[in-house]
């Protein structure tokens, strides 16, 4: 019998993006899935697109579902389902299913591997309990089928890691995982990991982490406020993926049926009022930013917000790079495979 290979993999499943890092390549996707209509569209004609992927996570039964921008469609059946706000998220079916979606989506040729994971959890959350979550969801085999055929994912071993570690680790370790310059990790790194629905602190002293915390504020926060502003004027029924979608496209303007709605005076103040509180409650619970040797700040907030943090910190890092925390998870799985002898 082949002895499996194994394939290590940075996973970082946010509220907006799953970012998935492997040898191959970096990807980022929307965390976005919803049920599958079979392919009919509006006008009853049977759709011929056959680039979609199509899943069925076996594990929760034989739903089909699309993922990511095929799920935000005319794919959806009920509407789309993502996971923002989602608070424990790894109690949640919802949560679930994304996952396996994840799964199958890393790596679509190969079955004949195991898998080493290296994700990522909010601050706030327990390690170890999340780590007894994550084992009991994907340590094993799964098996999602994805237009008809099985792609089995062996999960060997799963690790745990708070997320803005993620961001340390793409900053302080090579390709290889060591740790490329022994200066850059003398002395503290305040890390700032801007997401959609929290923003995560960590503070490290060299690659020892000895504070974190997490802010139920992230860039989600802006859409939600643009949002009840047009709820209040709008006719037809207006969803925070119908403003999300219109803010990251930097759009001027907002259509809804024959409705249309300015957003960007409005977007600029939400921006404004959101960044402001997250860097006061920030600043609140870190008075003193002197103390840092570093201050490293990413996550898709990190781009979004970027001029206003480097006006609170005008020598910040900024990895406006979403891929990086998944970068920096697999640089740490690749040195944990060499340090534990996996094979």
């Amino acid at each position: 019998m082949v002895e499996k290979k194994l394939e290590i993999i940075g996973f970082d499943v946010g509220n907006g993006f799953l970012k998935i890092s492997s040898l191959e390549k970096d990807q980022i996707i929307e965390s976005v899935y919803a049920e599958y209509d079979g392919g009919i569209n509006v006008m009853g004609e049977q759709d011929q697109d056959e680039g979609i992927n199509v899943y069925i996570p076996t594990k929760f039964g034989s739903e089909k579902y699309v993922l990511g921008q095929t799920a935000v469609d005319r794919y959806a059946v009920g509407g789309a389902i993502n996971t923002i706000d989602m608070n424990g998220r790894l109690d949640r079916r919802t949560f679930q299913i994304l996952l396996q979606l994840g799964l199958a989506h890393i790596l679509p040729k190969a079955n004949d591997v195991k898998l080493l994971i290296v994700t990522g959890v909010p601050e706030e959350e327990s390690l170890a309990e999340s780590q007894k979550l994550y084992d009991a969801l994907l340590t094993g085999v799964n098996v999602i089928e994805v237009n008809g055929e099985s792609r089995v994912r062996y999960v060997q071993t799963i690790k745990a890691l708070h997320q803005p570690s993620g961001l340390l680790f793409d900053l302080y370790l090579d390709g290889e995982g060591y740790v490329r310059d022994g200066e850059i990790v003398k002395g503290q790194t305040l890390i700032i990991d801007i997401g959609e629905g929290t923003t995560d602190v960590s503070v490290f002293h060299g690659l020892r982490k000895t504070n974190g915390f997490s802010l139920k504020l992230g860039t989600s926060e802006v859409s939600r406020r643009i949002l009840a502003e047009i709820s209040s004027k709008a006719k037809a029924s207006v969803t925070l993926a119908d403003v999300q979608q219109a803010v990251r496209n930097h759009s001027t303007y907002l259509s809804i049926g024959r409705e249309q709605f300015e957003i960007d005076r409005q977007g600029e103040i939400a921006t404004q009022n959101v960044i402001d509180r997250i860097l006061s409650q920030i600043q609140s619970r870190i008075p003193n930013r002197d103390e840092y040797n570093r201050v490293v700040v990413g996550g898709g907030g990190a781009g979004f917000f970027e001029n206003f943090i480097k006006s609170w910190q005008n020598d910040a890092i900024i990895s406006s790079d979403q891929t990086a925390i998944a970068r920096g998870f697999r640089k740490y799985g690749v040195a944990m495979a060499r340090r534990e002898e996996l094979t």
